[in-house]
């Protein structure tokens, strides 16, 4: 990561990404997506995933005006109208894009991107939305945060887990969630519900001041949002794998994020980005839902600007603390800088 940093340092510094910048649509047609999720900064003794969160405010302001300044970001109807070939990009096109739904998109994000006319997208996913539930894998970081034993065993997920400090504690999360990603969805569910059960699960205690640090946004703040040049997408009902669930679970998330959100806001719902959305967390049968469901664009989350269709756009992530030299140089030259 170190000399990747140092790489787009030397980059920046000898203005190779303003060039590219200028002439990137001499070189190549494919739109660089941005995807965040989270902005702001974790409080001391954060009890949630730190990882989500992918800009402070004074990194995202910094970005979103050399944004502003350089580039043309895209609204969802245009990017679809350009993948269908009915409308012809503006100089440096860009498309921002957010996944999950955290509160903190409206309340921080949101009034920066207003305030600069920059149209984003934003992924929900509609279990959480207005509610006090966490994702799973919220709720599973806050386990490993809190709860007070000397290790953890899955059996199912053949690990065992000390439980020392604060680096052992995001140790064991990490390395469980990566583990749970990789199962069918009914045995994921099981082995929750198994951890907790034997564990004992501190989400139950949990306060309203930490509850508020996962929350959601609302409905009400979400027609906010499209009332003010955002577009929506659909994110999954629950979050889970969609290549892990069966045929019906599929169509459950798929096709019902779509409709409630559509009934929610009244307006169409036409694209998605695919939770986790690494290749092995979405497939063929994936897609092909999709596509019957009414989607018309889906996106990745893998770290590029790759479209090996247009239901598996890839993205481009952005990293807390990552230096502004990176974040320059990975829209520019991604072939270099994407990981």
């Amino acid at each position: 990561m170190r000399k990747l940093h140092l790489a787009a340092e030397v980059f920046a510094k000898l203005g190779f990404h303003r060039i590219l910048a200028a002439y990137s649509g001499m070189f190549s047609k494919k739109v660089p997506v941005l995807t965040y999720h989270r902005v702001g900064l974790p409080v001391a003794d954060y009890p949630f995933d730190k990882g989500l969160y992918s800009a402070t405010i004074e990194e995202f302001t910094t970005q979103m005006n050399y944004i502003k300044a350089n580039y043309s970001p895209l609204t969802m109807t245009q990017m679809i109208a350009y993948i269908n070939g009915e409308f012809t990009l503006p100089k440096n096109p860009i498309l921002i894009t957010f996944d999950d739904g955290f509160e903190d998109n409206y309340r921080l994000a949101f009034p920066i991107l207003k305030a600069r006319g920059i149209p984003a997208t934003f992924f929900v996913t509609t279990d959480f939305i207005g509610s006090n539930e966490t994702l799973w894998y919220e709720r599973l970081a806050y386990f490993f945060n809190r709860v007070e034993v000397a290790r953890v065993k899955i059996d199912a997920l053949s690990l065992d887990l000390p439980i020392r400090g604060k680096r052992s504690r995001t140790k064991a999360y990490l390395k469980t969630v990566e583990r749970l990603k990789l199962v069918k969805n009914k045995e994921r569910l099981a082995i929750l519900v198994g951890i907790y059960e034997e564990y004992g699960d501190p989400y139950v205690y949990i306060s309203q001041d930490e509850l508020e640090l996962s929350k959601s946004m609302s409905w009400e703040q979400l027609k906010e949002m499209l009332a003010n040049g955002m577009d929506i997408g659909a994110h999954s009902i629950s979050h889970p794998i969609l290549s892990m669930l069966d045929e019906s679970e599929i169509e459950h998330e798929i096709v019902g994020c779509k409709k409630l959100i559509e009934l929610q806001l009244g307006c169409n719902i036409d694209s998605i980005a695919y939770p986790v959305g690494q290749h092995e967390s979405y497939s063929p049968e994936v897609i092909e839902q999709t596509v019957n469901a009414g989607y018309k664009i889906g996106f990745s989350f893998v770290d590029g600007v790759g479209c090996p269709s247009k239901y598996s756009i890839e993205r481009l992530h952005v990293d807390i603390h990552a230096p502004f030299s990176l974040f320059k140089s990975k829209i520019a030259f991604p072939r270099l800088f994407c990981e």
